[in-house]
């Protein structure tokens, strides 16, 4: 009898267990945890916080999976952003079996002009991939990009009210502020940077990031971001706006310290629409008293323009390395215009293309960009795409722009059309988006190079708000001519 009462207790006990899924999930993430045991600092309040947020609502750890992919999936460790995105990605796919979603109806609502995106991305990488000189080195770059594409669609799926968006938003922001953190700690930790900054008004720091570039990069967006929720005219940003002011200070501080030209061009752009866009009358005045106040700041006040000509490297603008990059990626397209040299390719051959004198100094920057970028050498996204994938990849990084603006500007027409508030919302990403563009002048990731979770997220969240009201507005309109054309 108490032998049956023992077995009774433990088939309780094992059902109960069963039953709680999160549970299990959790366990499991644990015992994988132990696997790699080097980082379980890192891991534990992980775990701890994903069953806090379990407790209040799931829709919280689409959230949890979003900040640890934007703050985390960095340069922190290869094998601790493996973990990261693994994790993440594992929370996506959890909340996408335990809901009811009707997945194959919503994507057949997609536009085919961003099917056809996805499609001429693959295929052209694939053809690419196919005729390098290294096809099992730019395939595992097309295993990376249907990988990534998959978690945006994944995502596209799991955002559906505008509920939702507004806590992308949110923690896109905070995961801006969690990265600044990083950085403005790195600094004052760091007695040479500080140094720097006060001898030569000098300084490049990334905190996690060690491609400080990337760091700007994101930066530049979470900035934008925090910009569209605290000029958002509707409720979008009412229960952000108590800290919103100090994050963005926060955000401005780290994104000077990142000293990165490219992002600091992008985001003025982005800044600079949305100032004339909002308070037109404002920005005129502000800009004529600018022009006006400059020509005496130069003249009465050289130190300052020393200082900020230090800061910016602005000797450094027509002596860069980037010209010498572009030279040999030219070369590179001459020699392979219609398919280019492969996926991921490109830093393969260096031998063949340098066009400096080995062993100067400017050799030494080529092989450092070579060596140590994982792609992306051309520092130019539109020339990097035409390199390692010919023509189609120079159609394909202008079609993106063109497919983003257009939709942007369809949304935009609507809201106006009907009074909706959220028009400061779209025009805003449409903004962000146009420094994003503006930034690929200068640097080739952070757009579409080739499934970088940690470069290309940020910049796909935004399209993905506007993929989503796009849909959604095509999808009424369609509604609407069908039933005219009933009656």
């Amino acid at each position: 009898m108490r032998s049956f009462s023992r077995s009774s207790r433990w088939k309780v006990l094992v059902n109960s267990l069963i039953s709680r899924r999160d549970l299990l999930f959790g366990v499991g993430l644990g015992l994988f945890s132990v696997l790699v045991i080097d980082y379980l600092v890192y891991l534990i309040p992980l775990v701890i916080l994903m069953f806090l947020l379990k407790s209040f609502g799931e829709k919280y750890l689409l959230s949890l999976s979003i900040f640890l992919l934007l703050s985390f999936g960095s340069d922190i460790g290869e094998s601790l952003r493996e973990i990261m995105n693994l994790f993440s990605m594992a929370i996506i796919i959890y909340l996408i079996f335990s809901r009811e979603l009707n997945i194959f109806e919503k994507l057949k609502k997609l536009p085919g002009s961003f099917v056809f995106l996805i499609f001429f991305v693959l295929g052209s990488m694939f053809v690419s991939s196919a005729f390098s000189s290294l096809p099992a080195i730019a395939f595992q770059a097309v295993g990376r990009q249907i990988i990534f594409f998959t978690l945006i669609l994944l995502i596209f799926l799991l955002y559906n009210k505008r509920e939702d968006f507004e806590m992308l938003f949110n923690t896109i922001v905070i995961s801006g502020v969690a990265v600044s953190t990083f950085i403005i700690y790195s600094f004052f930790s760091s007695s040479s940077d500080l140094q720097q900054l006060l001898i030569d008004s000098y300084v490049k720091q990334g905190g996690l990031f060690k491609n400080i570039a990337a760091a700007g990069g994101l930066l530049m967006i979470t900035i934008g971001a925090t910009l569209v929720v605290i000029t958002s005219r509707s409720s979008f940003s009412e229960n952000s706006r108590r800290f919103v002011w100090l994050f963005l200070f926060i955000q401005i501080i780290a994104f000077l310290l990142t000293n990165s030209r490219a992002a600091f061009m992008g985001l003025s752009l982005a800044g600079g629409l949305m100032f004339f866009s909002y308070r037109r009358k404002l920005f005129y005045r502000t800009a004529t008293v600018g022009l006006l106040l400059i020509p005496f700041i130069i003249f009465l006040f050289p130190e300052i323009v020393h200082i900020f000509s230090n800061f910016l490297r602005l000797e450094r603008v027509l002596e860069n390395t980037r010209y010498y990059l572009w030279d040999i990626m030219f070369r590179m397209i001459n020699d392979n215009p219609v398919l280019g040299v492969g996926p991921m390719i490109t830093k393969y051959n260096l031998d063949r293309y340098i066009n400096v004198l080995w062993g100067s100094w400017d050799a030494e920057q080529l092989i450092y960009n070579f060596e140590k970028g994982g792609l992306g050498q051309a520092h130019n996204f539109y020339i990097f795409r035409w390199t390692e994938l010919g023509i189609p990849g120079l159609f394909s990084s202008v079609l993106l722009p063109g497919i983003f603006v257009f939709y942007s500007l369809r949304i935009l027409k609507h809201l106006r059309g009907s009074g909706n508030a959220d028009d400061r919302l779209y025009s805003g990403i449409l903004f962000i988006g146009a420094g994003v563009f503006l930034r690929g002048v200068f640097e080739a990731t952070g757009i579409l190079s080739h499934g970088w979770i940690s470069r290309d997220l940020p910049f796909w969240l935004l399209f993905i708000t506007v993929l989503h009201k796009f849909t959604e507005i095509h999808a009424s309109q369609n509604r609407e001519t069908k039933t005219e054309s009933e009656k």
